[in-house]
């Protein structure tokens, strides 16, 4: 499952941005994402409070055109994989590359 995961917000406001493959993830954490999404999807949300300098994460399945904004304290568990691929491997939205 190809999943797309968004960060805004933050003391400096850089988006962060970063697709992923369910199959490049170990299968027991491939698992706990797809469940997790799968109930994130279907569970009505009631946004928490806004916090100053709060990220805020866009999750979506392009193929399925769902997305859905998720504060960082409400993240479940089960996505936090998700976050710290995003950390590593996201780029930043609107970044432009510099040729050498």
């Amino acid at each position: 499952m190809r999943i797309q995961i968004e960060r805004r917000g933050g003391l400096a406001g850089v988006t962060l941005r970063a697709d992923v493959e369910t199959t490049e993830l170990d299968s027991d954490v491939a698992g706990r994402v797809e469940d997790a999404l799968g109930r994130l999807f279907e569970t009505p949300r009631t946004p928490s409070a806004a916090h100053p300098d709060m990220f805020e994460y866009e999750i979506g399945i392009p193929g399925r055109g769902q997305s859905v904004f998720v504060g960082e304290h409400d993240l479940p568990d089960g996505l936090r994989p998700l976050v710290e691929m995003l950390s590593t491997r996201g780029a930043i939205k609107g970044a432009q590359k510099r040729s050498s």
